[in-house]
């Protein structure tokens, strides 16, 4: 049985997660992060403990590089469940919208929205962009996104609601 990789010093998600049961908003670092990464990571909230971000997964089937950690790319990937359509919808998470645009970082998102069929990328609660089959094909801000107030809940359910559009 293969065992996850140890988030070490990385913290990407330690931002862009929100997490209710310290009131940690999105984009927002958590007070508890530390020089080494998580000062509670042993004891670490349920929400965090639930996310597992592809570099960490043994069984992702990219088999992401050593050097392809989310805090030294700009890149997370995750899983979500579509509620609409019963499936998963797969996301990830930069830190700058350069990104989706170039280096290593652009050429993963392709990668997996050629695998997938598509992949939803965000940058904080403002922008989004769309992925099909390797290629852009949106980019959209909150408003088009229909997030009118970001949580987690309905951001989800919006970005769902936006790859599994028809257009």
């Amino acid at each position: 049985m293969k065992t996850p990789r140890k988030c070490g010093d990385c913290t990407f998600c330690c931002t862009f997660m929100t997490v209710t049961e310290l009131s940690k908003n999105v984009g927002v670092t958590c007070e508890l992060v530390c020089e080494s990464g998580c000062s509670v990571h042993e004891k670490k909230p349920a929400e965090c403990g639930s996310y597992l971000c592809w570099w960490r997964d043994p069984y992702n089937k990219f088999e992401l590089r050593e050097d392809d950690r989310p805090d030294k790319i700009g890149l997370s990937f995750h899983v979500e469940r579509d509620l609409r359509h019963g499936g998963v919808v797969i996301c990830a998470r930069v830190d700058s919208p350069r990104r989706v645009q170039v280096g290593r970082s652009r050429k993963l998102i392709e990668k997996v929205s050629k695998t997938y069929g598509a992949v939803a990328v965000t940058h904080g609660i403002n922008e989004g962009w769309i992925f099909r089959h390797g290629v852009l094909v949106e980019h959209a801000f909150r408003d088009e996104l229909g997030l009118a107030t970001y949580d987690d809940d309905h951001h989800s359910e919006a970005v769902q609601r936006w790859i599994t559009s028809d257009k």
